[in-house]
């Protein structure tokens, strides 16, 4: 009966371990609200990231082709604004970025099995060759085996990454398209 007890005791744990990998996985999904309104594209800081910070930072950009220009409102410390208006004829591309932080956060990344940690920025460069920030998408991305050790031993991150994996990329990509489309400039890569 023992062995019956520690065999349902392992897999509680193994299942309970998945459940918080899964929530955590969706409540740092930090990436901004899309949404159209009156016809602009608007990329507004999400309820979840802005209750966790407490509202200290929050984030505001709106594309607007009638009036043919970019606004960005941001709020720090709950006290001190910030407005910038960036007309279409000052934005040369939109830039898209991707960036892996396993390697900056656990500098054994490249010789160890982890779930990738992945950052998609979108920003503008404008014709003076500022760079201003639009938006960041951070989520979990694929499993990823660095080590000496086979695939088949770490067989419960193999089945579990795909369950956690987050979409950041394609919505990052698709933002990053529009925003693009709209201003009437080309989308690079960096």
């Amino acid at each position: 009966m023992s062995d019956l007890g520690d065999f349902l005791g392992q897999h509680f744990f193994r299942f309970f371990g998945f459940l918080a990998d899964l929530l955590f996985a969706h409540v740092l999904k930090l990436r901004p609200r899309v949404h159209k309104v009156e016809g602009a594209l608007v990329a507004d800081t999400a309820l979840h990231v802005a209750i966790l910070t407490l509202g200290l930072k929050l984030r505001r950009v709106m594309i607007d082709p009638k009036q043919k220009a970019v606004r960005i409102f941001a709020r720090y410390g709950w006290f001190f604004r910030k407005v910038r208006h960036i007309p279409f004829h000052a934005v040369e591309c939109v830039l898209y970025t991707y960036s892996e932080l396993n390697g900056a956060l656990n500098p054994l990344s490249g010789w160890s099995a982890y779930q990738e940690r992945e950052m998609f920025t979108v920003r503008l460069r404008l014709v003076d060759g500022e760079e201003p920030l639009l938006c960041r998408f951070y989520g979990t991305g694929a499993f990823v085996n660095n080590s000496i050790l086979p695939d088949w031993l770490y067989w419960d991150d193999v089945l579990t990454a795909p369950l956690t994996q987050g979409d950041q990329e394609e919505v990052s990509r698709c933002y990053a398209s529009a925003v693009a489309a709209l201003i009437g400039v080309e989308l690079q890569n960096r």
